[in-house]
């Protein structure tokens, strides 16, 4: 069997099950088996990092969500208030959840960017009171 995270490229040898000999003074040849990685359809890998993208309402991006990112044959569930209010474009880290280390039990880092969607103003009268409630909720 493979080693765990093995990357596109990676090649193993099998000594003599390859092609048979023809001939009796011949030496069977090697099987060479080189292997190309499908990609994940969310995240993506980079060397043993991987990178998930996210959307968030602005709201959310404030107040939080319950995120779940597969990972293997699991989940990782959290919320993004982990990360106090989260910006756009900026790489959030979760050690240790990015790919398997080959022959270590050490794994990469899972790196997450939050795309935020940002809200059109549609009642004005109510601005002062939603800035005085920040003012209140956040230590500015």
């Amino acid at each position: 069997s493979l080693p765990k995270g093995v990357h596109t490229g990676y090649k193993t040898i099998f000594p003599e099950m390859g092609e048979q000999p023809k001939m009796p003074n011949q030496k069977a040849g090697d099987l060479i088996l080189e292997v190309i990685v499908a990609e994940h359809p969310v995240l993506k890998r980079n060397g043993n990092d991987l990178h998930y993208k996210c959307d968030l309402s602005y709201i959310e991006s404030v107040t939080g969500k319950e995120i779940l990112i597969p990972y293997f044959k699991d989940m990782i569930k959290f919320n993004t208030n982990i990360f106090g209010v989260v910006y756009p474009g900026k790489q959030y880290l979760l050690e240790k959840k990015g790919m398997p280390i080959i022959e270590t039990s050490n794994f990469g880092n899972m790196f997450i960017e939050f795309n935020i969607t940002y809200p059109k103003i549609k009642n004005k009268n109510n601005i002062e009171e939603l800035e005085r409630l920040l003012r209140e909720t956040f230590q500015l």
